[in-house]
């Protein structure tokens, strides 16, 4: 399919005009949808409005930028203070989470490299993995035999 871009005048793809979205109207103003400039048309103009307009986006920012306040919270976790200018922030930092059983775990094991985390691991729950493939037997008594 193609397209005459309106400010170049020449018969283009569909492809080389960017899609309008939300509009389209076949009656000939917006031709399924898509811009009646070809992109590098647009590309120029944006290019030559950014140059005969320099520094509008410094100045644009420096306007509307709103400035929210530093407020200084208690981590919940390690009990730092820490500043901070999101409202929604709990804690100080990505790695100060809350201390569930398996960090503890992970903390102590770091803090003491004399003891074999297979070991450990191991002991701990040994008779609890012994239970669990007992139970497991008997519920699945029969799954897996190949029968000849």
């Amino acid at each position: 399919m193609m397209k005459t871009c309106t400010k170049c005048n020449r018969l283009l793809p569909i492809e080389l005009f960017s899609k309008r979205r939300g509009r389209s109207r076949i009656d000939g103003h917006w031709m399924y949808g898509y811009y009646a400039q070809c992109k590098s048309c647009i590309a120029e103009r944006k290019r030559i409005w950014r140059e005969s307009h320099p520094g509008y986006f410094k100045e644009y920012h420096k306007k509307h930028r709103v400035l929210k306040p530093i407020i200084i919270k208690v981590c919940p976790n390690c009990g730092n203070e820490f500043k901070t200018n999101k409202i929604n922030q709990v804690r100080c930092n990505k790695s100060c989470l809350p201390m569930t059983p398996v960090r503890i775990m992970k903390r102590y094991l770091k803090q003491h490299p004399e003891i074999d985390r297979n070991v450990f691991f191991k002991d701990r729950y040994k008779k609890r993995s012994r239970e669990y493939h007992q139970n497991w037997k008997q519920k699945h008594k029969g799954r897996g035999v190949l029968k000849s």
